[in-house]
């Protein structure tokens, strides 16, 4: 009873934390006052004024999209953190987001393919390689891993990723710009065609993670002690690793390479609530939310006018966060 209750307090906290910022990120920081009519307009998708017109074709999907981003690349951390049973693995620090980030490039420079579709079927591919190759150096595919093993991998792939991504900006010069701001991880080119895209992948993978919670929690306990229980280690494993790519290549592929969410957040929630995938999987999912959609409107405050890539900001705000809570732990 007392877990439910803190459980819908923080739920009902971080959703309060997430209409709070979406206020923000609606009316602050616009070259033109916009009022809360302009907002209610907006959201009735009937426009009349040119601060309305602003909020529903630029802000509004803009901050949706950096919420469901924030969700996904939040649960994906969970996952990848349940399915290799260290608390050191995101997409980030595995190499995954590296590998998803060289692939777009090579796709958008090479072969000028600058579509979502292109860039999520280059991302799809690019970080599973890379995420094949440190499970390869691991040692997960040849038995159990060392921690520090698997993180040494993750941190060589991400390293060979991200200086073959610069070669191609040194190549690419007339594109590098663009490669570097969507390399920082920036919202600024989030519109409702691209929201249309990313919404329904992204909700089916976070419905399916909230779906397999309760055998993450049997992972958790041991692999040996999970099969003797009736789980099936592969069946899982393969379910959760495509979650979890399908996550990550769709949020790369929108607004670029958004790192330390994956790291930071399924600790924070882990501190919060405790060990059990059913609610951790939903805080995270919250947190995670609003802290892209926090980081989107500080992008915005930082250096005003210019935008400071979100990516950026959650990188400040979230290593000194995740220094607090390695020392409380």
């Amino acid at each position: 009873m007392k877990a439910n209750l803190r459980f819908s307090s923080l739920c009902l906290g971080f959703v309060l934390i997430s209409i709070v910022m979406l206020i923000f990120s609606l009316r602050t920081f616009s070259p033109i006052h916009i009022s809360v009519i302009d907002i209610k307009d907006a959201l009735s998708f009937e426009p009349t004024t040119m601060g309305a017109m602003i909020v529903e074709q630029i802000r509004l999907p803009r901050a949706i999209t950096a919420w469901l981003v924030g969700a996904s690349l939040a649960v994906a951390g969970v996952l990848m953190q349940a399915m290799t049973r260290n608390p050191l693995a995101s997409p980030s620090v595995l190499g995954v987001n590296a590998g998803a980030s060289l692939a777009v490039a090579l796709v958008t420079t090479v072969w000028a393919f600058d579509s979502v579709f292109s860039s999520f079927f280059a991302a799809m591919i690019g970080g599973c390689l890379a995420w094949c190759i440190v499970m390869l150096l691991g040692g997960v595919l040849s038995g159990p891993s060392h921690r520090a093993r698997l993180v040494l991998a993750g941190i060589a792939v991400s390293a060979l990723c991200m200086s073959l991504t610069k070669l191609i900006m040194l190549l690419e010069e007339e594109k590098a710009a663009n490669i570097l701001a969507w390399l920082a991880g920036s919202l600024i080119s989030a519109d409702w065609p691209t929201l249309q895209t990313i919404t329904l992948p992204l909700l089916i993978c976070l419905l399916l993670s909230v779906i397999i919670s309760p055998k993450l929690n049997l992972l958790a306990i041991g692999e040996e002690n999970a099969q003797s229980l009736g789980l099936s280690l592969n069946t899982i494993k393969w379910v959760t690793g495509l979650i979890i790519l399908v996550m990550v290549a769709v949020c790369i592929s929108a607004v670029g390479s958004i790192g330390f969410i994956g790291l930071l957040v399924p600790h924070l929630a882990r501190y919060l609530i405790g060990y059990d995938h059913r609610f951790i999987i939903p805080i995270s999912a919250l947190i995670g939310g609003s802290l892209c959609l926090t980081a989107d409107v500080l992008s915005r405050w930082v250096a005003y006018p210019i935008e400071t890539p979100a990516g950026a900001i959650i990188a400040l705000i979230g290593a000194p966060s995740f220094f607090y809570l390695v020392r409380k732990k």
